[in-house]
């Protein structure tokens, strides 16, 4: 792959200062952002492009300046390329944006492959790189590797050790893996597959007994795969990238007369959305199928474990503002922007890395003013920061990346979704277990 021609530094993060006032400057300090953002793109465009993100940068700005993390005379300037997820184009503009544009912070793009290449150009540049978006790879944890990065977006491994953890809280030895690996950008299954694998390594009890990628929707291969689920497995972890596709595997379950209570199934951050998480086995397409309610007797059957709950009535006010501010400086979005009715659930992971970052900048700005672009001190700083995002509650650990919170839920007598279980991450291991029920 391309990042591994590139330089990259290798160093060491640790914990430092709580969050102090904003130290006094003696000039006002001007602070220029580079944002690499998708936005015409099919797959991309829906979930976080321009129209429907962008903008969440600027609502950041003002909670960092109301709360005072810097003083209240900075000032921010966004310069954003629109970048649709394709390495070598995210490494030209990561160089541009870095040297010719000179910009103090640069926002990756929000897939893992792009980004991991625009996290190695900022390490050469001893430059601050910040994550959202679709950027869950457990690779961006790793701080030899990526020195300069700081993320509030969880990570596939995380998951994949609370997926395990799950597993021995329940007594369940084994499971069965079946996830596609699309050419989809933005997809996460193929790399959660990759990290439940590693994690099944380290963590004793927790197997997988069978493993399947889909590759396409012929019958006899589907058939194929769903009994050999039958035969090596009761629990079945299932990752879908696209909501259509698994609403079509779930009536292949049901057609197999797999929807009874032999079955458990796991759909690991099935959507952010909450309005996704309760109507996933619905047919909301303009021809329905009419087939639902065969879909919910598999979703009776399902355990979502979800990384971020969102806030719906939040997460609508939070919308409505990043839509009105899209038609303002610094995007003058008025006429392009204005058949978008809703903002993305991503743009809640762009604003919150914004948040981290201001915060950051506090930290270090506190020891040392002029430490404000150094991407390995404000990367270090970024550690043990906590604060209420439109995430919910982020905290970075020492390899500056976030601390989950996981929720386990399932569908009760009315259909709705009930809360279990929570579990909390802290450095890569599940710290906390409340049971809810």
């Amino acid at each position: 792959m391309l990042w591994l021609l590139l330089p990259f530094v290798y160093l060491f993060k640790c914990t430092t200062t709580q969050f102090a006032p904003a130290p006094p400057v003696e000039t006002p300090l001007k602070l220029k952002v580079g944002l690499l953002i998708p936005k015409d793109d099919p797959d991309l465009a829906p979930k976080m492009g321009y129209r429907r993100t962008a903008a969440a940068v600027s609502l950041a700005f003002d909670r960092i300046l109301y709360e005072q993390m810097l003083p209240s005379d900075t000032n921010f300037t966004i310069v954003w390329r629109t970048e649709e997820c394709q390495e070598i184009t995210s490494a030209g503009l990561s160089f541009e944006l870095l040297e010719k544009e000179d910009v103090d912070m640069l926002i990756a793009s929000p897939c893992n492959e792009p980004a991991m290449i625009t996290s190695t150009i900022g390490a050469s540049f001893n430059r601050p790189v910040f994550l959202w978006g679709a950027t869950t790879s457990g690779e961006f944890s790793q701080m030899q590797r990526f020195p300069t990065i700081a993320t509030v977006v969880p990570n596939t491994f995380d998951m994949a050790l609370t997926i395990c953890t799950m597993m021995q809280e329940f007594d369940w030895q084994k499971f069965a893996l079946i996830y596609t690996n699309t050419e989809t950008k933005g997809e996460k299954c193929g790399y959660l597959q990759q990290d439940i694998e590693k994690a099944t390594d380290v963590l004793f009890g927790c197997t997988i007994s069978y493993k399947r990628r889909v590759v396409d929707w012929h019958d006899d291969r589907l058939n194929t795969t769903l009994e050999q689920v039958k035969h090596n497995a009761r629990v079945v972890v299932l990752c879908f990238d696209r909501l259509a596709d698994l609403r079509q595997f779930l009536l292949k379950i049901h057609d197999h007369g797999m929807d009874n209570e032999e079955y458990v199934y796991i759909l690991p951050d099935v959507s952010s959305n909450p309005s996704d998480r309760l109507n996933f086995y619905k047919d909301l397409s303009l021809n329905p199928d009419n087939r639902d309610n065969d879909a919910l007797q598999v979703a009776k059957r399902t355990l979502l474990l979800d990384s971020s709950l969102i806030s719906e009535i939040k997460f609508k006010n939070f919308s409505e503002q990043l839509l009105r501010r899209m038609d303002e400086y610094p995007f003058y979005c008025r006429q392009e922007c204005s058949k978008e009715v809703n903002a993305s659930t991503f743009a809640a992971l762009l604003h919150d890395t914004t948040i981290l970052w201001g915060l950051t900048l506090n930290h270090t700005m506190s020891r040392n003013k002029t430490m404000y672009r150094n991407g390995t001190q404000v990367a270090l700083n970024a550690a043990g920061i906590e604060f209420e995002g439109m995430t919910g509650t982020v905290n970075i650990n020492g390899n500056s990346t976030r601390d989950t919170i996981y929720s386990l839920s399932g569908f009760d007598k009315t259909n709705n979704l009930q809360v279990y279980m929570k579990f909390i991450m802290n450095e890569r291991q599940v710290v906390s277990l409340s049971i809810l029920f």
